[in-house]
């Protein structure tokens, strides 16, 4: 469980846990660079205050799945940052029926784009690399 709570802590996506009414009731620390608020900040208060218009009906039909246990595929999301601006970010929502919980994680789809941009590059370059290889 210690092991959990550090991948957790250390994460670079938004991982939060909300009771079945959709309140906050655990946060990590990512929160303060994808959304702007510390942690402390968004403990007990509704997740869908932080979600855009655009997306309310997908992410209030996602948490609806959830509370009756169905398994939902992540979708996306427009999420409201404490300055007003937003973000785009990948959600996926699992039931935690033995807590009475939703377990949440929001990748932020920038980051997400961004390391696989980064790997396809990588990949690309080691093909290149054993191509020339392969020529001489």
């Amino acid at each position: 469980k210690a092991t959990q709570r550090v991948i957790i802590d250390n994460a670079q996506d938004l991982i939060c846990t909300l009771d079945l009414k959709g309140r906050i009731i655990a946060i990590n620390a990512a929160v303060i660079d994808i959304l702007g608020y510390k942690a402390e900040q968004m403990l007990d208060t509704w997740m869908l205050d932080y979600i855009d218009n655009s997306a309310l009906k997908a992410i209030d039909d996602a948490l609806n799945a959830s509370r009756q246990g169905q398994t939902t595929k992540p979708f996306e999301i427009t999420a409201l940052r404490r300055d007003k601006t937003q973000v785009e970010l990948l959600c996926s929502l699992f039931s935690q029926p033995e807590q009475s919980s939703i377990f949440c994680i929001f990748q932020n789809i920038i980051h997400f784009i961004f390391i696989y941009v980064h790997i396809f590059y990588k990949v690309s370059r080691v093909s290149k690399n054993e191509e020339n290889s392969l020529i001489k």
